[in-house]
């Protein structure tokens, strides 16, 4: 997903650091018709404010930064803020959209001559691999993530944004391997996106590859790892204000507290996760994102154990 822009992203970045609204600059932009730097700051705008749960306003920003790329016929461009949007909708459950957007993305990326096309084509891929993932498909699954790590395998020379790419596509093979029972495959892919996310002090990754990691040892039943594990996991995603991380973290957390048959502790995170996401729903208006959202398994599952008793 990333690429060089010139501006500053609001919210908070994987790091936690906190950035200003890029308002100002993106009203120069349109001020003097600067497209391609309004352009930029309105994909780094919709990043972070992805990134802080403000999904309405991310999509607003990217979908006018996607129809002024359309207005320029900039492939490069188009290809990212596609994906960018087919991120933002799987990421809130809005799968056929998602995967549609991907789809559109994929084309261009994979007839780019541009040094970073095989950097989308990863980072499609990955993404990809999530949204067939949350449908159960495991099999397509499987193929989006081989088609994305034959790239963090093979990288271009430039290896531009390798790193990130490989991180996620890590994470997401992770997530298959659980999801097949595959509890070594689990822990050592979540162990080589730690390996990426540490010294790069990525901490949505971190915290998503911990979390894989507890959740591997909870379907061990090795409690006590499990447990550390989980709590790091949303120790940092609170830390960031990620709040898909941070639902996700006290969800595991609610799990691993009822295989342990603790029903208090178990409600109290399924709780917790419920009232941030009571939250982010009743802000969220746009239909397929607010559909996807509430109804997607995850989040049926928080609202289902974390009712009100």
């Amino acid at each position: 997903m990333p690429f060089s822009a010139p501006c500053r992203r609001s919210g908070r970045g994987d790091s936690g650091t906190r950035w200003p609204s890029p308002a100002r600059e993106i009203q120069i932009g349109r001020d003097h018709r600067l497209l391609v730097p309004l352009i930029r700051c309105l994909w780094s705008e919709g990043v972070a404010r992805a990134g802080v749960g403000e999904y309405e306003a991310a999509l607003r920003a990217l979908e006018e930064g996607l129809g002024l790329a359309e207005r320029i016929a900039d492939e490069r461009l188009v290809s990212r803020f596609l994906n960018t949007v087919a991120w933002l909708r799987i990421d809130c459950g809005d799968l056929d959209a998602g995967l549609d957007l991907g789809v559109r993305a994929l084309e261009m990326s994979q007839r780019s001559r541009h040094a970073t096309g095989l950097e989308r084509v990863a980072f499609i891929q990955s993404n990809q691999g999530v949204a067939h993932l949350a449908r159960g498909d495991l099999r397509a699954a499987a193929d989006a993530l081989d088609a994305a790590h034959h790239i963090v395998q093979h990288p271009p020379v430039s290896r531009w944004m390798t790193w990130r790419y490989a991180m996620h596509c890590f994470a997401t093979m992770g997530e298959l391997a659980l999801a097949r029972g595959d509890l070594d495959a689990a822990a050592r892919l979540a162990e080589q996106s730690l390996a990426i996310a540490i010294p790069s002090r990525s901490k949505k990754y971190e915290s998503r590859a911990r979390r894989l990691t507890g959740e591997a040892a909870t379907a061990r039943k090795r409690w006590d790892e499990a447990d550390a594990a989980l709590r790091e996991s949303l120790a940092i995603a609170q830390a960031i204000g990620e709040p898909r991380q941070t639902w996700k973290s006290l969800a595991a957390l609610g799990r691993l507290h009822r295989e342990r048959g603790q029903s208090d502790g178990a409600y109290r995170h399924y709780r917790a996760a419920r009232d941030l996401v009571d939250q982010i729903l009743s802000g969220l208006k746009e239909p397929g994102l607010h559909r996807g959202l509430e109804t997607s398994p995850d989040i049926q599952e928080i609202l289902a154990h974390g009712a009100d008793r």
